[in-house]
């Protein structure tokens, strides 16, 4: 197999080829964590059954050590062992888009759709802005002007999250609430009152840790971006800025070209 183009893994599968690569700890966390498998001789049947499904795509290869084609094995070894990751959310579609630091010239790209997972490689120096826009689906069209900064105290925030849709509605509705709070209110409503975010991570393998960087939590609405900023948070405040989609995402790709130490 080439890995220029993508490659399709299950979860499964993904745990399979972790495993033959030696991350098994990794594998075993992943079982774990789906609960898959419940003690360590499923773990081994579970692997030796997925490996028949890798066999049936073309990616092993029982001359060697690993047993996998040098292109997946070489690709396990970069999405396992690269520090830098950035890790997009798309709540409302629940994807997840993972951007690995593999070096100056190439990340590695990982897609996961529910049980699927894709991988492919972007150059970084064609930049970031494409890729986030399409991930997202976002309208790059010019935001409307009438629509300013909110304030809001972090406890009528958090109960946003678990307010019962038809709260929510009733609120929209209400033409005593402002209508820059009731347009958010509906775009938060359609979003299935969660926020997407953008986490920048750092792991280092060989010590078995990884630590949060930073966290940027939006709201996306039809021709703009809700920015949830945080920085009064200490104070009791959250202040939702509309942002424009394309002023929002340059900032994000400058954030992870600087966090992926490029030029």
């Amino acid at each position: 197999m080439s890995t220029n183009g993508t490659v399709a893994l299950s979860m499964n599968e993904l745990v399979s080829a972790l495993a033959l690569c030696g991350y098994s700890e990794i594998a075993s966390q992943i079982l774990n964590d789906a609960t898959l498998v419940e003690n360590e001789e499923e773990e081994k049947r579970f692997i030796r059954e997925v490996e028949q499904l890798l066999h049936q795509k073309g990616y092993l290869d029982v001359t060697r050590e690993s047993l996998l084609v040098p292109g997946l094995e070489n690709l396990i070894h970069l999405l396992v062992q690269s520090r830098e990751k950035v890790r997009c959310v798309n709540m409302k579609k629940r994807h997840v888009l993972l951007l690995h630091r593999v070096h100056d010239s190439k990340t590695l790209v990982q897609h996961v759709k529910g049980n699927e997972h894709s991988f492919s490689f972007h150059d970084p120096q064609k930049g970031f802005f494409n890729l986030l826009c399409h991930f997202f689906a976002s309208n790059t069209g010019k935001k409307r002007e009438d629509i300013l900064p909110m304030e809001i105290n972090d406890k009528l925030f958090d109960e946003l999250h678990t307010s019962e849709p038809e709260v929510l509605l009733e609120a929209i509705r209400d033409e005593k609430v402002p209508s820059t709070m009731r347009l958010f209110l509906q775009d938060f409503l359609e979003n299935g009152q969660e926020l997407n975010n953008f986490a920048f991570m750092e792991s280092d393998y060989v010590k078995n840790r990884s630590a949060l960087d930073q966290v940027a939590f939006f709201l996306p609405s039809k021709s703009f971006i809700w920015h949830i900023d945080y920085e009064k948070i200490e104070k009791n405040k959250i202040f939702i800025v509309p942002v424009s989609v394309q002023e929002y995402f340059q900032k994000v790709e400058e954030t992870i070209k600087e966090f992926f130490h490029l030029s």
